[in-house]
């Protein structure tokens, strides 16, 4: 027994001396009883360092919207060439279903989620041997070079994420916002700025129209600025509690104690106005409010009572008002 363990160890030693630095790590964190979450950051080091390309955007733990409504992730996203890859710790004895369910979702999170749909799952194995896993990444990257060069032949290559989009600069040529444009606003009055060039009489109500809203669409339109959630956990702003559904396309309120400050009838001459959306959220890092652009809702006037609305989103897009 003693003899076979020391043969073991100076097997695993070889192994080691006989392997790249970031592989070597590697080989001893699988050994090790290393957290899922280190193990998985690590072997995405390493498909970084052998892809080596500066044209190639990586998004990790990409949320996934799967068929059948629930959300999910993948542990490393391609876009560009919409390929996600999914590594198996060597932990599991079993290879886990292709998505496995996430708990707690933020709304930044299902803006930016995808479709299992809309991309072509690749597999780590790590449950085997060591020399095994190691075949299985360098089969992955001979794929997705393959992938690269097939895409920028064809012309399909996509162009990179725009890392940094700073609101003022992103918006002096464009005709209108979108919800793909991940772009975050620091305050109500930079988002009325921005979209209808006007910042007068700017409080910080969550139902706004602006003037030149008014003049443009009458009331027709008005901004909304809720305090939204995911998946119903409680988010309660003046009495309501307003949370976003998992795929983006509908909002729902519940009123959860009376309140005689009821916002819902702010907008006295046209309750049932289009709503141009913006979701207030809480910056992690700074703790400051955030604003983002999550489409525009209809509210469903066959659900809408005193105590439950509901409202579905009908753009992903909406014009900037230029100054007239």
């Amino acid at each position: 027994m003693m003899l076979e363990l020391m043969e073991n160890t100076t097997k695993q030693e070889s192994i080691v001396r006989n392997h790249a630095p970031l592989d070597k790590t590697l080989f001893l964190l699988r050994q090790s009883s290393a957290p899922t979450r280190v193990f998985k950051e690590f072997v995405i080091q390493i498909v970084r360092k052998k892809l080596d390309t500066c044209d190639l955007d990586m998004v990790i733990d990409q949320r996934v919207l799967c068929s059948n409504g629930f959300g999910t992730s993948v542990d490393l996203y391609l876009p560009q060439i919409k390929l996600g890859i999914e590594i198996c710790c060597p932990t599991q004895i079993d290879i886990p279903a292709p998505h496995e369910s996430i708990q707690r979702t933020s709304v930044r999170d299902v803006l930016l989620q995808i479709r299992d749909t809309d991309y072509f799952p690749l597999q780590m194995d790590a449950s085997g041997s060591y020399e095994e896993f190691m075949q299985s990444i360098d089969d992955c990257i001979a794929l997705i070079q393959d992938e690269i060069s097939r895409r920028k032949q064809l012309g399909t290559f996509g162009a990179r994420l725009d890392k940094k989009k700073e609101y003022a600069n992103y918006y002096q040529e464009k005709h209108a916002i979108i919800v793909a444009d991940n772009v975050i606003f620091p305050s109500i009055e930079t988002v009325i700025e921005t979209l209808c060039s006007d910042a007068s009489h700017v409080n910080t109500q969550s139902f706004i129209i602006p003037d030149s809203m008014r003049r443009t669409y009458g009331s027709r339109y008005c901004l909304w600025f809720p305090r939204l959630t995911v998946g119903g956990h409680d988010m309660v702003r003046r009495g309501w509690n307003t949370w976003l559904s998992e795929d983006g396309n509908r909002i729902h309120e519940w009123k959860q104690e009376n309140n005689n400050n009821d916002e819902t009838t702010s907008i006295g001459d046209n309750p049932g106005c289009l709503r141009v959306t913006f979701a207030e959220t809480l910056n992690a890092a700074t703790m400051q409010k955030e604003y983002q652009f999550v489409g525009v809702f209809r509210p469903i006037s066959s659900s809408m009572n005193g105590y439950l609305h509901h409202y579905q989103r009908i753009e992903t897009t909406f014009p900037i008002i230029l100054n007239s």
